[in-house]
């Protein structure tokens, strides 16, 4: 879901709970970080990937939670 369509009680961070994940790379097709952030707390969560794949970041993200 794209963040235009976060609702109102996300967007104000009145609920724990809600995430918000983001991959980080560092070159094109090598090794990066999978990050999810608790969007009230800003409690950070990180998983190294060897590769990113769309497969590989759905196995770190449920890992992580």
């Amino acid at each position: 879901m794209g963040i235009e369509h976060r609702p109102t009680e996300v967007d104000d961070r009145l609920i724990i709970g809600h995430r918000e994940g983001d991959t980080l790379l560092k070159g094109h097709n090598q090794s990066g970080l999978v990050t999810l952030v608790e969007r009230r707390s800003g409690y950070l969560m990180t998983a190294r990937l060897p590769k990113i794949t769309a497969e590989l970041s759905e196995k770190a993200m449920i890992r992580l939670l």
